[in-house]
């Protein structure tokens, strides 16, 4: 799927099929976050993969939304360090995560936590 196909297909999906992810693909993707602009190229992101269900629910207790991580077979975690742009240069790595797992042929869903 092209990058086109992915920004028009891409939906918020909330409830996923219990088949893992690979790791391969799992890295994939937090390849995809890694490789997003960034302002002054600072990078302040850190990705956390999530595969273990009770580390999710965990994360679901922590959640303002996104009661639905807890069925997903993995998530992967956005964190920034604080500096002047954390929120884009983190939102610009969240979409294209998205993005690469539409063209996957996977489902998402973003949620938040403000700190």
């Amino acid at each position: 799927m092209d990058a086109l196909e992915a920004i028009k297909t891409r939906r918020s999906v909330r409830k996923y099929k219990p088949d893992p992810v690979s790791k391969e693909v799992l890295k994939t993707l937090v390849d995809a976050g890694r490789l997003a602009p960034t302002a002054r190229n600072e990078q302040p992101w850190e990705f956390v993969v999530v595969t273990d269900a009770a580390k999710r629910q965990r994360l679901v207790d922590l959640a303002t939304h996104g009661k639905f991580i807890a069925e997903a077979p993995a998530c992967i975690v956005v964190l920034c360090k604080p500096s002047d742009y954390y929120l884009e240069d983190g939102s610009a790595a969240t979409t294209q995560i998205m993005l690469a797992a539409t063209a996957l042929g996977l489902g998402t869903c973003g949620s938040t936590r403000g700190w």
